[in-house]
């Protein structure tokens, strides 16, 4: 059966960003190493357009995410520069604008198993 799992970093008072809209406060906790099952079985990832404006403004290399990554906004934004040097191809980075997507976002978690 297909699941979602909600993983997040948040400060006490249930914000991911601070009042300033950064997450420089989560790049200064202790570092742990990332967890490559947990990783592995997932099948796209979202976030808002906050978050995302703030990865992009503060990216150090290329997009972070080899998965699909879905935007939440009701704006037009920018895809991250494109690293030519590690490959040919754009993140595949997804807008979602409303209600329409929810199928497609759907399948993208849950592959095959999302019907």
């Amino acid at each position: 059966m297909p699941r979602t799992v909600y993983y997040t970093a948040t400060t006490l008072d249930g914000y991911i960003a601070d009042p300033s809209d950064s997450l420089e406060w989560l790049l200064r906790q202790p570092n742990e190493e990332p967890d490559e099952a947990f990783f592995a079985g997932i099948g796209a990832i979202v976030m808002g357009a906050t978050t995302y404006e703030w990865l992009l403004r503060n990216l150090d290399g290329p997009w972070p995410y080899s998965m699909p990554a879905w935007v939440m906004t009701h704006r037009e934004l920018p895809l991250p520069a494109k690293d030519s040097e590690l490959s040919d191809e754009n993140p595949d980075i997804r807008f979602a604008k409303g209600g329409g997507n929810r199928r497609s976002l759907r399948s993208d978690v849950h592959g095959d198993r999302g019907s």
